[in-house]
């Protein structure tokens, strides 16, 4: 009897400690099937084509070779897709434009921080990453 209820009160101790299951806020769970609108990642494309290079399995940055000029336009394709309101899009086009900017961003960020070991060690003493950061 004591095993059972052990193991009970380590589910829901488990199940208290679990993360919480993601739900879109209403605010961001929009979007406009019907609207066409494609939205330009060509500058984020050239970036990909001059600085990815594949080392066996792994797809790597070269963020040592980045130029300030192509720095700047990172941050430029950043500031243009910010100023885009995704609700307006198609679902299609929201996936892209989401992974794109995520994906631009944590570049952007690696580079502002460059030379780093790992995302990881961004973000403060006591942080895992940047993800915590505004």
């Amino acid at each position: 009897m004591l095993r059972v209820l052990s193991l009970i009160f380590l589910m829901f101790a488990t199940s208290a400690f679990a993360a919480p299951k993601s739900e879109l806020w209403p605010y961001w769970d929009k979007s406009d099937d019907s609207n066409t609108q494609s939205v330009s990642h060509q500058a984020w494309q050239s970036f990909l084509d001059r600085y990815l290079v594949t080392e066996g399995e792994n797809t790597l940055v070269r963020y040592v070779r980045v130029s300030p000029n192509d720095k700047q336009a990172l941050k430029t394709y950043i500031s243009d897709l910010a100023r885009i309101d995704p609700r307006q899009l198609s679902r299609a086009e929201q996936y892209a434009y989401w992974v794109n900017l995520y994906n631009a961003i944590t570049v952007d960020l690696i580079l502002d921080e460059y030379p780093v070991k790992s995302i990881t060690k961004l973000g403060g003493l006591f942080s895992f990453g940047p993800w915590g950061m505004r």
